[in-house]
């Protein structure tokens, strides 16, 4: 008789063995597939039951995620036999968990998880989520902060040795992924980026050093210049562009203008493909062709990049219309906006208003400063003006828009407010789902210029949002008090009658 043997494989689920169904799961390559790969081995652990051992927190009301840990024997040198099986048990059920985790890695990602089994499923997850869940908009920011800290920790272990800005730039590019284009792109930044320069030592400084540790010290802080301190934020910035740029070739597309004011998108191609960068988020202009936010010390916006930044130190310092206090050259803009009237029976009646918001006091002082584009009677006529140089015009020219996006108006200026409260203070949400704090509201007052005449009327329920880059005038407010808005298209114009 021939003999049977039999095998038990009651720790071993079926599933063990049926891997197959576990290919669905994109492979992890780095940070544009870590989202979708953690989305399916969350469900996968979780049919598995083994989502346990990943959670660190313990919830009695979450069955499946109630976090489990290593059973620990009262005596560690000496374990009962049931402590042994607890145990032994637990480091299988953690190893089937692990294996789903390491079952859908590149072979660069695989290096990061030890086989080992101290090393736990909760271990092997937490690892790849610090490597490749970090898309941070402002992470170039961390790692300027974290830097001086490094510096500043290391330099009594290194007896006084200057953490350089070279050596810095080393650090990030060590840490680029090793697939894809990074290498060819590590490589041109390290042939491009400027090397330091050694000074010579002198014999005399040589000749000191020996003598004792003070010379000696003198002679080192003489060995480096440090390079310019602009390579480290050029490294960050050209390493931000390429990653803008990997991402930007797997976007879809399409997509609509991301700006807050929902009118100051008036060209067609401001929709086109690839037009929002993919980091940031924001939408990509004449004011700011890469989509990033402006460096100028204090501004942080992100409507314009540092070269058209009209803040301290901007690369269009001072440039601004509101700055120029000329108020004969906005009405020579204004006249040029606005093509001569002709008389034309079916258009409709309208007269020519400008606006301006502020104190009673102020009158004289803003009225060069503030004011709404003019909206004058304009016939139903054809013409040749080009949109393009139209839209220009009248962005240099005014600082005061009409929106039909916002509910509410919105001004910059804190000294325009007649009445002013911080008791509601709100944040507004914008277009391109971001956030415009508001430090108060209250009414405004606005004198309006309607057939030669002035008139003063009461904006209310105005909001103070000093961040804002322009006034916004509520299009929806208007109307709910009485006035008429219509848009034309040919020319593009606005009428407003009350």
């Amino acid at each position: 008789m021939r003999p049977c043997f039999s095998v038990s494989l009651e720790h071993f689920s079926s599933s063990f063995f049926d891997m197959g169904k576990l290919d669905h799961i994109p492979e992890l390559t780095g940070p544009d597939t870590y989202f979708a790969w953690k989305r399916e081995v969350t469900y996968a652990l979780g049919i598995e039951d083994q989502w346990c051992h990943v959670m660190d927190t313990i919830d009695p009301d979450d069955v499946l995620g109630n976090a489990s840990f290593k059973p620990i024997a009262a005596d560690p040198s000496l374990p009962t036999a049931a402590e042994s099986k607890a145990i032994r048990e637990w480091l299988i059920a953690d190893l089937k968990a692990k294996s789903i985790i390491t079952r859908r890695l590149s072979v660069t990602v695989q290096q990061l998880i030890s086989t080992h089994h101290l090393v736990t499923a909760r271990d092997a997850w937490k690892t790849l989520a610090e490597h490749f869940g970090q898309v941070d908009m402002g992470s170039q920011h961390v790692v300027h902060q974290s830097l001086p800290a490094l510096c500043a920790s290391r330099t009594s272990a290194l007896h006084g040795a200057v953490y350089t800005d070279a050596e810095a730039v080393f650090q990030l590019l060590r840490g680029l992924p090793r697939s894809g284009t990074w290498p060819q792109f590590k490589a041109l930044v390290t042939l491009t980026l400027p090397t330091p320069a050694y000074a010579s030592i002198p014999s005399s400084a040589s000749a000191s050093a020996t003598a004792g540790s003070a010379g000696s010290s003198a002679t080192v802080g003489s060995l480096l210049s440090l390079p310019s301190a602009s390579a480290f934020d050029t490294c960050v910035a050209r390493i931000s562009a390429e990653a803008a740029h990997i991402l930007d070739e797997h976007v879809l597309a399409g997509g609509a203008p991301g700006l807050e004011y929902a009118n100051a998108a008036t060209m067609s191609s401001s929709t086109a493909s690839g037009n929002v960068n993919s980091i940031t988020g924001l939408r990509k202009h004449h004011h700011n062709p890469e989509g990033v936010f402006c460096t100028t010390v204090g501004c942080n916006k992100g409507d314009h990049d540092h070269a058209h930044c009209y803040a301290l130190g901007g690369g269009m310092e001072g440039q601004a219309p509101w700055m120029k206090g000329k108020k004969r050259e906005k009405e020579t803009a204004a006249a040029a906006i606005v093509p001569p009237s002709a008389p034309a029976p079916t258009a409709p009646p309208s007269t020519a208003i400008t606006a301006f918001a502020g104190t009673m006091d102020a009158v004289d002082s803003f009225l060069a400063d503030l004011s709404c584009a003019s909206i004058v009677e304009v016939p139903d006529t054809e013409y040749t003006t080009d949109t393009a140089a139209l839209s220009c015009i009248i962005a240099a020219g005014f600082n005061t828009i009409l929106d039909s996006g916002t509910t509410t108006t919105l001004i910059q200026d804190r000294s325009y407010f007649w009445s002013y409260s911080t008791t509601d203070a709100i944040t507004v949400r914008t277009a391109n789902h971001g956030s415009l704090s508001t430090s108060g509201r209250g009414d405004c007052v606005a004198i309006l210029s309607i057939g030669g005449k002035r008139h003063r009327i009461r904006l209310s329920n105005c909001l103070h949002a000093p961040s804002a880059m322009l006034n916004l005038l509520s299009v929806g407010w208007m109307l709910s008090k009485g006035w008429d808005c219509v848009f034309r298209a040919s020319p593009p114009h606005c009428e407003l009658v009350y």
